[in-house]
């Protein structure tokens, strides 16, 4: 199963004029999407990205993943914590990562725990590597860091 871009109902010639007509480039433009909305650090797929890049650091470098470098990734993008897990549920299900567990609390929402037993898979190297998607949100966070690099 893929992941797929978000469904925008605006034509992509329209938002080229909109973009014109206000002096921005939204199809080129650094902080945005294919479908030509804004990314921001709480977007789904930026939120994804770190994940994923941390996990596959970890596992090139051999070193042990750590709860804590993952809360600091949830705090930096301001994800609340259903939203987090939401995430990280997503990841479970798409193969993305293994070795942490999903479990149901008090019929409210999914959570994921063991994350320190966390690893990125094949299928997780694969699609922040060659995702078209994950190539944009890469030069989104380049571009950010370039702007402002002590944030």
């Amino acid at each position: 199963m893929k992941l797929s871009r978000p469904f925008s109902m605006t034509s992509e010639k329209t938002r080229r004029k909109r973009g014109k007509r206000h002096g921005n480039a939204t199809s080129t433009g650094n902080s945005s999407t294919a479908s030509g909305a804004s990314m921001a650090k709480n977007d789904y797929h930026v939120i994804v990205y770190r994940i994923l890049l941390y996990l596959y650091t970890c596992l090139k470098g051999g070193e042990d993943v750590d709860p804590k470098r993952l809360d600091e990734i949830a705090l930096a993008a301001g994800a609340n914590e259903r939203y987090w897990h939401y995430i990280l549920c997503s990841l479970l299900d798409y193969g993305f990562i293994s070795g942490a567990v999903r479990v149901e609390v008090d019929n409210t929402f999914d959570r994921v725990y063991g994350l320190d037993g966390a690893c990125i898979t094949p299928r997780g190297i694969e699609y922040l590597t060659d995702n078209s998607f994950m190539a944009k949100v890469r030069k989104f966070l380049k571009d950010a860091k370039d702007i402002a690099p002590f944030i």
